[in-house]
């Protein structure tokens, strides 16, 4: 006659977040799920069709009334398991939700750092994790180097027109003559205008390649966060009232001014979104191109160093009582530089291990411990454990 839900057949659902002695700690869930098996069972046992995940939780479960009630119990009351589609050797998207972030598809709705917090606080992540050879041969790194800078002060002298008002934020572009990376730091904390300050805990941080380039460089561009603000120096009295109330021919060209920088703010915008330094900052400036080789005998250690910043032209504007004095700013920076050997023995206990390169020829797992890119030559990736995978990105164990 088949089955019938409530009758002969039910539906074990559980809260797939928990880790299994969680689960049964919170919601009694096994000796919920044994007395249920006892309540369907008619005599000749019940089977246990388990889907995906729940093959976990039917595989602990099993384990579980083993240990508590005797393998008789398991005799008496389950026919059966049927497993469908149950990842037993474990599953490679949970360690990556768990190291990088997985946000399932709400794009729109997560950050990759709230991605990563999230998958981070599932318990069950761990009871997927990959088993076996299949864990061996599942996680490969890309041998690279490390660039971190951190911008501490930097100092404008009012020869940029800044509006103490506004904050300052940086792009940081690193030119590795390959190719060219941008990242932006914070907003600073303090800023009067002149001068601009960054917390300690700013640090933007670039993969490297595995060795310094001999024509790589760092240039720094100085973004203002806000709208229009006006550039007049002059102290607030008379000028300024004849400016906007006496004189209406100057007020007009004072407003053209105005539309000619609402447009130059717009195409600043857009250039900066092309190039790669994208975000709501106003391109003020730049540092001259610093070489970065200089890292290579400093590696492991923070080095401090000033940066000139060249006089800039600043935004068309007309005034009476402009000052025209300007001076050169700086930008203080400190920078720390490592090759991908001393990341690998700093982080995954040891040198980087010699070995061919290659993919096996049955077009099977990775047969070699390095494996090269199969369209960019210059990336090799190394493979690691999930375990120096958990410890490089700071998981609890």
């Amino acid at each position: 006659s088949g089955y019938a839900e409530g009758k002969n057949m039910e539906a074990a659902s559980y809260d797939w977040r928990l880790a299994p002695q969680v689960l049964n700690q919170r919601d009694k869930y096994f000796e919920e799920m044994a007395t249920r098996i006892e309540r369907l069972d008619e005599g000749s046992g019940v089977a246990v069709l388990g889907h995906s995940m729940g093959n976990k939780v039917v595989q602990y479960f099993l384990s579980y009334m083993k240990q508590t009630r005797g393998q008789a119990w398991l005799d008496s009351h389950v026919y059966s398991w049927i497993a469908c589609g149950a990842p037993t050797l474990g599953a490679a998207a949970a360690a990556r939700a768990t190291l990088v972030g997985d946000r399932m598809g709400l794009d729109t709705f997560l950050s990759m750092n709230e991605a990563i917090a999230m998958g981070r606080s599932f318990s069950s992540a761990p009871w997927l994790f990959p088993l076996g050879l299949h864990a061996q041969s599942s996680v490969y790194l890309r041998r690279q180097g490390m660039l971190e800078i951190r911008c501490d002060s930097a100092d404008f002298y009012r020869s940029m027109g800044f509006d103490p008002n506004s904050a300052v934020e940086l792009a940081v572009q690193v030119d590795w003559g390959s190719h060219v990376d941008v990242l932006r730091s914070d907003q600073s904390s303090v800023f009067d205008g002149d001068k601009a300050i960054w917390p300690k805990s700013g640090v933007v941080v670039f993969g490297a390649p595995p060795e310094m380039p001999p024509n790589a460089n760092v240039t720094i561009f100085i973004k203002e966060r806000k709208w229009l603000q006006d550039q007049c120096d002059c102290y607030p009295g008379v000028w300024c009232f004849l400016k906007w109330t006496l004189f209406f021919p100057i007020t007009m060209i004072a407003l053209a001014f105005y539309i000619l920088r609402a447009f130059m703010f717009m195409r600043n915008i857009i250039n900066e979104w092309c190039t790669g330094r994208g975000g709501w900052g106003i391109a003020r400036g730049s540092t001259t191109p610093l070489s970065l080789n200089f890292l290579e005998g400093h590696r492991g250690r923070w080095i401090t160093i000033d940066t000139p910043m060249p006089e800039s032209p600043t935004w068309p504007c007309f005034h009476f009582c402009r000052s025209w004095w300007k001076s050169p700013g700086k930008v203080q920076l400190e920078l720390r530089w490592r090759r991908a050997e001393d990341l690998h023995r700093e982080y995954l206990g040891g040198p980087i291990i010699s070995s061919p390169t290659g993919i096996a020829d049955n077009g099977a797992m990775p047969a070699a411990v390095s494996v090269q890119h199969g369209n960019r030559s210059e990336e090799v990736y190394d493979r690691v454990s999930l375990k120096q995978m958990m410890q490089l990105e700071g998981c609890k164990q």
